[in-house]
């Protein structure tokens, strides 16, 4: 009786870790310029929460179509998360990754403690 060796899983696409690498990148510095709310709101109830936020990169580094993926349950840390979001430098994305497509969506969980 022979035993019949299992295929090998398919390699990973040589591009598969530069762009975990960048995905790494881009959460630590979403980390980076994330900050509290300082409204009165939040000063009075400081909530806190993960909010995940989905949007889409261009290859250039700029960011569109930001979304609440996963909402907090406050509404003033959603709305502090889109803008973290919304507001960030991001940079561009090496050219091998995802296939070369123009843009690419990323989601990211913003993490808020009073």
């Amino acid at each position: 009786m022979q035993a019949t060796a299992k295929p090998s899983p398919p390699a990973p696409p040589p591009s598969a870790g530069i762009e975990a690498t960048f995905i790494g990148q881009l959460r630590a510095y979403i980390k980076t310029i994330t900050h509290y709310p300082n409204s009165k709101e939040a000063r009075l109830l400081r909530p806190q929460g993960n909010v995940e936020v989905q949007f889409t990169l261009s290859r250039a580094g700029v960011a569109s179509e930001v979304g609440l993926l996963r909402p907090s349950g406050s509404q003033v840390l959603d709305q502090q998360a889109l803008s973290i979001v919304r507001g960030g430098s991001y940079p561009p994305f090496p050219p091998t990754a995802w296939n070369g497509d123009p843009v690419h969506r990323f989601t990211v969980t913003v993490e808020f403690q009073p």
